[in-house]
């Protein structure tokens, strides 16, 4: 009869036990885990499951006033958990621009499940008063160029209904066009840029 050999056998405060599996022996870090009763199971915490990832190149833009959320310019990545105790991991780079200089520009994460609809995650600021809450922020200095900004956050969505992620984005300091992967001002020649925006959502085993 063949032998596992464990890493790491780790006692939990009600009397449960997780043996870390080595990766060299094909279990890739898995573990057993025992509960309070001596049952034991097999588990997989911390491993991707599954990877999904959307890239938009399409050019689109919105009026926007500020300190709304608006979610026309999202980009929407769906994922389906295989368990309800999966963590859903989501990482955002997104290209928008601003017609007026000096404009700040935010992203909101938003999710929906299944077919309904969709609604802000918090992953954003704290309440404080009368300031708008967001997830992350950009400065855009000028019309001719864009800005990128870069979001992460974990998520326990505790469904197997697909989850679809995406964004709002608001504008801070006054209205204005919004675009996305171009500058507002968008010239037709080789100083002006077209750029690609990406959300990518990835199954953790809890």
């Amino acid at each position: 009869m063949s032998k596992i050999q464990a890493n790491q056998i780790q006692h939990t405060a009600n009397g449960a036990a997780v043996f870390t599996l080595p990766s060299s022996d094909g279990t890739n870090g898995q573990f057993l885990k025992t509960n309070a009763s001596g049952t034991l199971s097999f588990g997989s915490g911390g491993k991707i499951l599954q990877v999904v990832s959307t890239t938009n190149d399409a050019y689109a833009s919105v009026d926007t006033t500020k300190n709304t959320y608006y979610g026309s310019l999202s980009v929407e990545v769906a994922i389906t958990p295989s368990s309800t105790s999966s963590l859903i991991y989501v990482v955002y780079d997104i290209v928008l621009s601003v017609e007026v200089d000096a404009r700040e520009v935010t992203l909101v994460p938003r999710r929906k499940i299944g077919s309904g609809s969709y609604g802000a995650l918090n992953r954003i600021g704290a309440t404080g008063g009368s300031r708008t809450r967001v997830g992350v922020s950009q400065m855009s200095t000028s019309k001719h160029s864009a800005c990128t900004l870069p979001m992460t956050l974990l998520d326990s969505p505790s469904t197997t209904s697909t989850c679809t992620y995406g964004f709002y984005h608001t504008l801070q300091h006054g209205g204005g066009w919004v675009v996305r992967n171009a500058s507002f001002s968008d010239s037709n020649n080789a100083d002006y840029a077209r750029y690609a925006s990406t959300v990518t959502a990835m199954e953790v085993a809890a």
